[in-house]
């Protein structure tokens, strides 16, 4: 059983490197620990905050010299239904672990994060948009139900007929409400498992919005500014998209690894980028 009073402080850093902080951190292995770190946090006087992957950009996943209560275990796909897409996994599934367990299929999320290593009750709790919100809006609104563990300790089970108004409040309220447990998606059907990929460049501000609008016919669309440009070329930048290709034959699972990432840029391992990226940010 989780003991509050015998834990320490543990150091927490933020994804993008830049801020840090210091928090009481729990790996709960079910929903009675769960429920028990919340009755000592609320006894105590403390705020919690809930953390997946701990991709935010900014502190959203720290919660200084409070309690932070680590989710990343709670990783297992509960059920796929591969003839509907419809999927429940618990709140520390990632992106990543998503798509490979999916993607043979014929199926995808029907929005993603720049990565892959956030989770899904992550996202879910921050209503988070992709490259194609314009076409299919944000993350919540594939949700067919979750469980949640809300503040007081109810465990309660929502879905998009819920008249109390809890399932639509749950979606993108940073976890001020409560937990997410289990989260029931429903995936969109691809006609492959490949996209093509198109970049154009943009000389301003003005014409990277032109290029923007004109591409909204494709399934994904982002564009990337160059921030030290200035004067008559602010706004410069480039404009990515991507399409799905026609049908192919799907391979099994052997296909999955074909998204595997190097492990290297140049020489370097990735695990090591860190180190340089960090002399670029500031306290």
């Amino acid at each position: 059983m989780v003991n509050l009073l015998l834990k320490h402080i543990d150091h927490v850093v933020a994804w993008g490197g830049a801020t840090y902080d210091c928090s009481y951190i729990y790996k709960p292995k079910d929903e009675v620990e769960l429920k028990k770190i919340f009755e000592i946090a609320r006894t105590q006087g403390l705020t919690i905050a809930f953390r997946g992957s701990g991709q935010s950009y900014g502190d959203a996943s720290m919660n200084g010299e409070h309690v932070l209560v680590d989710l990343s275990g709670w990783n297992k796909i509960i059920s796929w239904d591969s003839s509907t897409g419809e999927i429940t996994v618990q709140c520390g599934v990632t992106i990543e672990q998503l798509w490979r367990k999916v993607i043979s299929s014929g199926w995808w999320p029907p929005v993603v994060p720049g990565t892959m290593q956030p989770t899904v009750g992550g996202c879910l709790a921050m209503n988070i948009h992709g490259k194609n919100h314009w076409r299919v809006g944000s993350f919540g609104e594939h949700v067919i139900g979750f469980t949640a563990l809300l503040g007081n300790g109810e465990i309660v089970s929502c879905d998009k007929n819920d008249s109390s108004g809890l399932f639509h409040s749950m979606i993108g309220s940073f976890g001020m409400l409560g937990c997410f447990l289990t989260i029931t998606l429903q995936l969109k059907k691809v006609n492959s498992d490949s996209v093509e990929v198109s970049s154009l460049s943009a000389s301003n501000f003005d014409d990277l919005l032109m290029i923007i609008d004109q591409k909204k016919g494709c399934d994904y669309v982002v564009g990337w500014l160059d921030c030290v440009a200035s004067d008559a070329i602010i706004g410069r930048g480039v404009v990515h998209t991507a399409m799905y290709l026609e049908a192919v034959e799907y391979e099994n699972d052997n296909l999955i690894t074909r998204y595997d990432l190097p492990d290297k840029l140049f020489l370097l391992p990735y695990k090591y980028i860190w180190i340089i990226l960090k002399l670029f940010n500031h306290h």
